[in-house]
Parts: C-alpha cells; sequence; structure tokens
C-alpha cells in the first residue's frame, strides 16, 4: 500500500503583497516542520531563485527575509544559496550572480543572511555524489557548499518549463544545486564539444580535467575514451571554445532532474523542507530575462518533506483551478513519466494528504 506523504496548502488571492506572501509561507513552513532543520550553529542553505534580468515573477526578497529571520531564531546560520547556470549570462559566475540578486534586492541587508554560491566562483567547485538506481546520471555532480551544509530550505516557483514541461520543486533542486559539468550532464548527457577555432591553448581546461582526457599542442583535443563527461572543462573555459549541445528534452530530461535531485537528498538525508510559491504561473522559468504574464490566478504555497508529492500536489492545484490540464498545455509536454520515474528510484510518493490551513 502506498504511503501518502503530507502536504501543506495555504491558499493565496492574486496580487498579495510580499509582506503578507511571507508571513503565509512562514506560517505554512512552521507547520511543515521548519523548526526541524534548525540546531545551534547549523548550517542552513536557502535555495531560491533570485531572478534574471527583467524577470518579475520571481520570489521575493521578503519570503527570504522572513525564513532567514526564524531560522536565525533557532540557533542555525542561515544563507541563500544557487549555482552557475550553464548558459552565458547574468548569473553564470558567482560575481555576476550575486550582483544580479542584489539589483533584485537580495541584499544582506534586505534579507538577514549572506549569500553563499553552492558551486563557488566559475561554477566548478563540486562534489561527485553516487546515485543508486540511476539509469541516466550515476553519477551526480553538485556544488561543494551542498557536502558542507547541515540543513536545506528549498523556494521554488513553479512554472512552465522549455525543457521540462514543467519546473517547481525538482527541477529547482536540480537545477540549482548541480554545477556547471552537473547542468551540462543533464542538458547534453555526452562529451564535451571542443571548438579549435575560439581555443587559445591556454591550458586551463586541461589543469582541471580529472581524467587526464584533455592535451594541448596547438589547441586543446579531447581524448573521448578518457573523458567522463564530468563538464569540468566547460566550467574553466573562459573563450568558449568547449560547448554542448541543448538537445535533451522530454522525459530523458525529466529523469535526469529527478535523479540530481535524488543525489542532493542522498548527501542531505531528510534535513530538507520544500516549499512551492504558486503565484504568477508563466509559460517559462524565472532563467528568461523577459517580463512574462501569468497564465491563470494565483494558486497558493504549498509545503512538504516530499518533493515528489509537492510538485503532485502543485499540478493538481494548478488543474483544478483550470478545469483542465493546465500545466501539459504550458508546458507542452507530459510530466507523468518524471514522477514515475522519481517514485521508482526512490525521491518521494505520487501519494499525498493536503493538508490546509
Amino acid at each position: 500500500m502506498k504511503t501518502s506523504a503530507p502536504v501543506w496548502f495555504t491558499p493565496l488571492k492574486d496580487n498579495q503583497s510580499p509582506e503578507t506572501t511571507a508571513q503565509a509561507t512562514l506560517k505554512l513552513a512552521e507547520a511543515a516542520g521548519l523548526k526541524t532543520l534548525g540546531g545551534h550553529d547549523r548550517l542552513v542553505g536557502i535555495l531560491q531563485h533570485v531572478g534574471e534580468g527583467r524577470n518579475a515573477g520571481h520570489i521575493k526578497p521578503e519570503i527570504t527575509r522572513a525564513l532567514a529571520e526564524k531560522l536565525t531564531a533557532l540557533k542555525c546560520k542561515p544563507f541563500l544559496t544557487g549555482s552557475a547556470t550553464l548558459y552565458k549570462g547574468r548569473r553564470s559566475n558567482a560575481v555576476d550572480h550575486m550582483m544580479q540578486a542584489y539589483e533584485h534586492g537580495f541584499t544582506p541587508e534586505a534579507i538577514g543572511c549572506p549569500i553563499i554560491m553552492s558551486d563557488g566562483l566559475r561554477g566548478g567547485d563540486r562534489i561527485a555524489v553516487n546515485v543508486p538506481q540511476a539509469k541516466h546520471c550515476p553519477t551526480a555532480y553538485l556544488g561543494s557548499a551542498v557536502g558542507m551544509m547541515d540543513s536545506l530550505l528549498v523556494v521554488s516557483h513553479p512554472t512552465g518549463h522549455i525543457a521540462a514541461g514543467f519546473g517547481a520543486t525538482i527541477k529547482n533542486v536540480s537545477m540549482g544545486l548541480a554545477d556547471r559539468g552537473g547542468k551540462m550532464a543533464m542538458h547534453h548527457g555526452g562529451h564535451p564539444i571542443f571548438q579549435s577555432v575560439k581555443c587559445t591553448a591556454c591550458g586551463r581546461c586541461t589543469e582541471w580535467c580529472p581524467e587526464d582526457a584533455i592535451a594541448i599542442d596547438k589547441t586543446a583535443t579531447l581524448n573521448e575514451a578518457r573523458c567522463i563527461g564530468c563538464g569540468q572543462c566547460y566550467s574553466m573555459c573562459d573563450f568558449d571554445a568547449i560547448g554542448f549541445e541543448w538537445g535533451t528534452n522530454g522525459e530523458v530530461f525529466q529523469e535526469r532532474l529527478v535523479e540530481y535531485c535524488a543525489a542532493v537528498k542522498e548527501r542531505i538525508g531528510e534535513r530538507i523542507l520544500y516549499l512551492n510559491l504558486c503565484q504568477q504561473f508563466t509559460p517559462e522559468c524565472d532563467c528568461f530575462d523577459i517580463l512574462q504574464k501569468p497564465v491563470c490566478p494565483d494558486i497558493g504555497i504549498l509545503a512538504s518533506r516530499d518533493p515528489v508529492a509537492i510538485d503532485m500536489a502543485t499540478i493538481d492545484l494548478l488543474n483544478k483551478a483550470a478545469g483542465r490540464d493546465l500545466v501539459q498545455e504550458t508546458g507542452k509536454r507530459g510530466y507523468e513519466a518524471m514522477f514515475a520515474h522519481a517514485e521508482s528510484i526512490g525521491l518521494g510518493s505520487r501519494s499525498y494528504q493536503l493538508k490546509t490551513l
């Protein structure tokens, strides 16, 4: 018999102020067990997207502050975290990422905690985590801070997603805490592509390759027989001479997301709480540097200790409110395979019990 995972839910009206949303989020998080993340001197990561450029749908700093202040009151040391993007942009290294965060109001003074990127300065500081029962990614590459933090609070903004169809907790954990090489493994799933015309033979890729799979002559060349596809060379190249293809999407990409989420849970254990703030549900994720119109009214806030259950409940609430399969319609992809795979490898349960506050 399947075990139903508890998912707490608080409905919200459209256009609630950040302050009102923050208090509702904190109340729900406390009901779902926020205090279990705390403890004297525990380092607690708050994983939250700070928004790209003109994006306006991302979760606001007021919510971060309310959660950080409560965690501080629980005698622990919270910090806002995330990892470098795979694509080149405002968040592809720690300096630019943090400056983008500050511009969107996520200063340490405003949120009540520091920002510490999980994967270091260039997106290549990482740990390797074995993923039991993985079909695609038996080894996952996560930001090194994942190996150091004591607990994790995941704060996600559900949206559509160009490759996965739907992005919420599972997508936020996997993409938000993988290093750039890990992101390449999910999107590309093969050996990096060396582009000799751009290569300056600087040797940085050779220096950082863990398998000595790269040789330097006039340009860098890759020995594919030795390459493990870790993406470290891509993370460290300053000249765009190493690339990848965005070709992986649909079910395979969804399953890779699941396996990277499982890697985070494998490393941190049960000391994780997940929150979905289902406001401004847009066709694309907060990585898009564009203004997007929501495709449905705001739904509310969900909290759970189960990443599968909270995303499944979020989809059901969105579809129920719309009176149709809004999530598949918006993302243009099915999502059943993602959750079936998540359940099959032990990430969580598709069966849940909704507890409305």
